[in-house]
């Protein structure tokens, strides 16, 4: 979170963009399905999902990503992601539907920049 997601987030910003991110929206109590699905997942054009091999064994992230699989496969929502200290062959079969996409694989070593410059220029249509 802290080496890969928070400069991302940090460098969107900076480029402008309005970010949701769950760690500075969700507090503890809050209903994690209203607040994380339905106000984070449900309501974006685009997100940038990091996935790692940790991915799979969080509910929550699951139940985020396969409402942002839905929304991609509806064509309402652009995808963006990035494949943490993991090759893609390494993707559990859930979501595998990644690979269909444009991707980019970062490590501890990686900066997040280059991979915030392609999602701005998508954004705002550079």
């Amino acid at each position: 979170r802290y080496r890969i997601v928070e400069p991302i987030v940090y460098h969107l910003k900076n480029y402008g963009v309005n970010v949701w991110y769950d760690r500075y929206s969700l507090v503890m109590g809050d209903n994690r399905v209203k607040k994380n699905l339905l106000d984070g997942a449900c309501k974006c054009e685009y997100a940038t999902v990091i996935l790692s091999s940790y991915t799979a064994d969080s509910v929550c992230a699951m139940e985020e990503l396969k409402l942002i699989e839905e929304r991609y496969r509806k064509g309402e929502i652009t995808v963006f992601p990035v494949l943490y200290e993991m090759h893609p062959s390494k993707l559990p079969q859930q979501l595998g539907w990644v690979k269909e996409l444009i991707f980019k694989e970062v490590n501890k070593q990686s900066g997040t920049y280059e991979i915030c410059n392609h999602i701005a220029c998508k954004i705002t249509n550079f």
